[in-house]
């Protein structure tokens, strides 16, 4: 019998504004051992949905409370391991600088795509993904009443890894070299259209398989995709119908949403919606940055801006933690602001309610 994904129980976990590459990278980290090798925990169930650039992870309720409490008993017993990560965070995280600087020099033999993909995935997996994992167990617990101090010694850790993250650096220098290899091979002008690619498909373009820009453009229109836990293939669904299954698109009119105070204060301006680096191009000092999601790529506007209001996120993600050294009203964990508002609405933070309204 084929995996079944219907009967998984599904839930939305991250949403961002990235490239599809990105994501299914991310998801390697886990299917390719790293997660287990280093932390002794398997992970199966993984779907996404894309559409014109907008991915949403999904995954099974029941083994996401599996992976917490897995990460919450190695942080309350302060594992020996926690350490020996964020020595390796700090190791990958050098060794990105070196490739970033490399590839913008031009100092790549060949189309070795394989060998520095493996490296894109340590830098992932100990630069971003374990100190995610282990920020969302301690957030966790403390929304479950635990004392924050309990932690002070893996916060101290870990609370710095936020605010720094490599990949969008290589994105633009490493991976751009790989796509703009494959554009060739595929007879393609933009090559950013191939960040649609699986890596395995990336790695079967430099073997000679070619891709169209038809069957980029169905994906950009939208689909589902998921990784099979018996083949650990990665398949594509084009219906629309199991698409809507899975988008959220309610947003109340004219009511305040609500979401979780991270810094208290208020703040009154004009929303800038900021995912990505490109989208800093429109934000004017004094600006509300309502966000999916913030990353230490952003920080430019995040230092300027009046509030922070974000759709996902607990105590302990990028926007809670920045708003707090920042000292900036911040809404975090608000479902739909970024479905609700649009550049150029003037709309009010109250993050001592932790409420946020349109004022017009």
């Amino acid at each position: 019998m084929g995996y079944d994904i219907v009967a998984v129980d599904w839930v939305k976990h991250v949403e961002r504004k990235r490239a599809l590459f990105i994501s299914l990278a991310f998801t390697d980290v886990e299917s390719k051992d790293l997660l287990f090798t280093a932390a002794g925990i398997r992970l199966q169930h993984n779907l996404y949905t894309y559409k014109h650039g907008v991915c949403a992870q999904y995954r099974s309720a029941k083994e996401l409370a599996r992976l917490q409490a897995h990460f919450l008993a190695l942080v309350r017993k302060n594992d020996p391991r926690l350490a020996e990560w964020k020595e390796l965070c700090v190791k990958h995280n050098k060794r990105a600088d070196e490739l970033v600087v490399q590839f913008q020099n031009a100092q790549v033999p060949g189309t070795d795509f394989a060998k520095y993909y493996q490296e894109f995935l340590n830098i992932l997996f100990y630069g971003v993904t374990l100190p995610f994992l282990v920020l969302s167990a301690i957030d966790s617990a403390v929304q479950q009443g635990d004392d924050a101090k309990k932690y002070k010694t893996v916060l101290a850790l870990f609370e710095p890894t936020r605010g720094v993250a490599k990949y969008p650096a290589l994105e633009t220098t490493m991976l751009a070299h790989f796509w703009k290899l494959a554009a060739q091979v595929c007879n393609i002008k933009d090559y950013l259209a191939l960040a649609v690619l699986t890596p395995p498909e990336l790695q079967d373009v430099f073997a000679g398989k070619k891709f169209d820009a038809q069957e980029i453009q169905r994906r950009e229109n939208g689909c589902v995709l998921w990784r099979d836990p018996d083949t650990q293939a990665i398949v594509f669904n084009y219906d629309s119908a199991l698409l809507a299954r899975f988008e959220q698109t309610t947003t109340p009119q004219g009511l305040a949403i609500k979401g979780t105070i991270a810094f208290a204060g208020t703040a009154q301006g004009r929303v800038c919606i900021v995912n990505t680096i490109a989208d800093m191009a429109r934000f004017k000092d004094g600006d509300i940055v309502v966000s999916i999601n913030t990353n230490p790529s952003l920080m430019p506007v995040l230092q300027k801006c009046a509030a922070i209001v974000t759709d996902e996120g607990g105590i302990m993600c990028h926007s809670a933690v920045v708003s707090r050294e920042l000292k900036k009203p911040c809404v975090i964990g608000t479902t739909i602001a970024t479905k609700t508002f649009k550049d150029g609405d003037i709309i009010e933070v109250d993050a001592r309610k932790g409420t946020v309204r349109k004022v017009s």
